[in-house]
């Protein structure tokens, strides 16, 4: 299998590169997670105007129709700056729902302004437990007679739920006892919804959800009822590949400042690289670097070219989410005292890692589906 970029997405990394080294250096970072918003507006509309938001949509809906593994080397830049941004939940997670399972007019009435960069949408996938569970979700969508529902239940970690003009759910409708759960969308701004915030490793804005009796037509219901859960596996599994894409770019950030920092620390009148100790710590994480930039990008090309692969997108989390980790530990050492302070930007990338691992299921949870795909 070829992994090698074409020219034209070549083309594409430079240019991603090139906006976000200029517009989103660290300093503008920790302003950003300082704002309530949470993310840069200035920023957003300009991703819009250059496309970034359309990247992969049917160009009848303003997109640009480019490919999964566009969007893959769009998220290994990102991984690189850290920009804190909606663009994950409401491109990723919500727009590829609305795309891959919506009817004309959900897709005509949610795609264009959210590629546009005027709509923000969002995705509310975890439960009171913290887990994703949307085969058998803990929300409880009553039909009344006039053909509504009404909603309850509570979501957790819901990202940028605080500006979100639509959020996307999956509920249980009551019962229905051999029906599967059900994909809605519901205004952000809707009466019922309670939004609080919650505290994050990273800083990142995400929020607790409570549904209390909040009313959503029979419209807002995406696909068809009682396939959410369908409708939703598939967008995980380019989810988790994009998050791995992400991880990525962070982990090569780790290993050049790392590799940097080495060469400029001096200790015992020389630099602290020309220790063997140093040079095969630094070694490791380039070996590990390579292993998990080969496995992610397998995973990438196979879904851009709409290959069944649940063992190898398994396995690319499981290895990233570990490795990510691990070399922003061994940095942080090789740091020592100051790369655990705020000042230094590795502590940026050590926090992002552990968050990182935890979105859409740890490493052990993917090793036991790797073990399932194998047939153990």
């Amino acid at each position: 299998m070829d992994f090698a970029l074409n020219n034209e997405q070549e083309m594409l990394r430079r240019s991603f590169a090139e906006f976000l080294t200029k517009e989103c250096p660290f300093d503008q970072v920790r302003e950003i997670k300082k704002d309530e918003a949470g993310y840069s507006k200035d920023i957003w509309k300009k991703m819009a105007r250059l496309g970034w938001l359309g990247l992969i949509f049917e160009e009848q809906y303003g997109g640009s129709e480019g490919s999964f593994l566009d969007l893959f080397v769009l998220f290994e830049e990102i991984g690189k700056v850290l920009l804190p941004s909606p663009l994950f939940t409401s491109i990723v997670l919500a727009g590829l729902l609305i795309q891959e399972s919506g009817t004309d007019e959900i897709k005509n009435k949610y795609l264009p302004p959210m590629i546009d960069g005027k709509k923000i949408l969002t995705v509310a996938l975890l439960n009171e437990k913290g887990m994703i569970d949307g085969d058998n979700p803990s929300i409880i969508a009553k039909k009344v007679p006039e053909g509504d529902f009404i909603i309850n239940g509570t979501r957790l970690l819901v990202p940028y739920a605080n500006i979100a003009d639509e959020i996307l759910f999956c509920a249980k409708i009551e019962g229905d006892n051999e029906g599967g759960p059900s994909l809605f969308s519901v205004n952000g701004r809707a009466q019922g919804l309670d939004i609080q915030p919650m505290d994050t490793i990273t800083e990142e804005k995400k929020y607790a959800v409570v549904f209390t009796n909040v009313s959503v037509p029979a419209a807002n219901i995406i696909g068809k009822i009682g396939r959410g859960d369908t409708h939703l596996h598939p967008v995980l599994q380019k989810a988790i590949v994009l998050k791995c894409g992400e991880m990525m770019g962070g982990f090569r950030q780790v290993v050049d400042m790392t590799v940097e920092y080495a060469k400029e620390r001096h200790q015992f009148g020389r630099p602290i690289g020309s220790f063997q100790a140093i040079q095969h710590y630094c070694a490791d994480m380039a070996i590990d670097l390579e292993g998990a930039l080969l496995i992610a990008y397998q995973a990438a090309t196979l879904i851009s070219d709409g290959v069944s692969c649940a063992k190898e997108v398994a396995m690319a989390k499981a290895w990233c989410s570990d490795v990510y980790k691990k070399a922003t530990q061994v940095s942080q050492q090789i740091h020592a005292g100051i790369g655990f302070t705020e000042e230094y930007n590795i502590q940026l990338f050590f926090k992002h890692a552990k968050e990182s691992e935890l979105m859409f299921g740890h490493s052990i949870f993917h090793r036991s589906k790797v073990a399932n795909e194998i047939g153990l």
